[in-house]
C-alpha cells in the first residue's frame, strides 16, 4: 500500500497550551468542518465532552453525488506533548492517520497537521483521483487553520477586554429563540 504524505503548518499568535486546549474543546470538530464540504457529523462525543482517546466520530461525506460514512477514532492523544492522532475505521481511503501537533513558538505557537493516507485501488487510485484529493485537502486545511486561528484570536481579544466565559441556558417549549 503505497502512502501519501500531507503536511500543513499555520503559526497562531496563542499560546501552545491555549491552541492545543482549543482543539479539545467539545464543538471544535463542527468547527472545522467547512461549509463547501458536504460533510456533517453523525455521532460521536457530545456538544459538552472533551475530546479524549477512544472517542469515535461518525461523519457522513458526500463523495460526488454519493455519501459515504467515515468512522474515526482518536487513538493517541498525550496532554503534555501537545498532540493527538485520529485514524480511519472505515471510510473513503484505503488508510488514513492525522496527527495534530502543537508546539510553542516565539510568537505563540504552531499547528502542524500530518496525514498519511492510501487512495482505495492503489495505483488506479492515485491515477484518478490524487490531484483532486490533494487540492481538497489544501482547500480543507487552508479553512480549518483560518477558522481555528481566527477563533483564538477573537478569544485573546475577548480576554484582553475583561470577558470572561459564561454558561447560557435557553429554556422553552416554543418560538423562535
Amino acid at each position: 500500500m503505497s502512502e501519501i504524505l500531507f503536511d500543513r503548518a499555520v503559526e497562531v499568535l496563542s499560546s501552545a497550551d491555549e491552541t492545543f486546549r482549543w482543539h479539545l474543546n467539545p464543538g471544535a470538530l463542527r468547527r472545522l468542518l467547512p461549509p463547501f464540504e458536504t460533510a456533517r457529523i453523525e455521532s460521536g462525543s457530545g456538544p459538552e465532552d472533551p475530546l479524549r482517546a477512544g472517542d469515535r466520530t461518525v461523519i457522513s461525506v458526500g463523495i460526488g453525488p454519493a455519501r459515504l460514512r467515515w468512522t474515526a477514532e482518536i487513538v493517541e492523544l498525550d496532554e503534555d506533548e501537545r498532540f493527538f492522532v485520529d485514524v480511519q475505521r472505515g471510510g473513503p481511503f484505503r488508510a488514513w492517520r492525522h496527527r495534530h501537533a502543537v508546539g510553542p513558538t516565539d510568537r505563540g505557537s504552531a499547528l502542524l497537521d500530518s496525514v498519511r493516507y492510501a487512495l482505495p485501488l492503489g495505483g488506479l487510485g492515485a491515477l484518478v483521483a490524487g490531484r483532486g484529493i490533494e487540492k481538497r485537502l489544501d482547500r480543507m486545511f487552508a479553512w480549518r487553520h483560518r477558522t481555528m486561528v481566527h477563533d483564538l484570536a477573537a478569544h485573546g481579544r475577548a480576554r484582553d477586554a475583561g470577558f470572561e466565559g459564561r454558561t447560557v441556558a435557553i429554556t422553552g417549549a416554543r418560538g423562535l429563540v
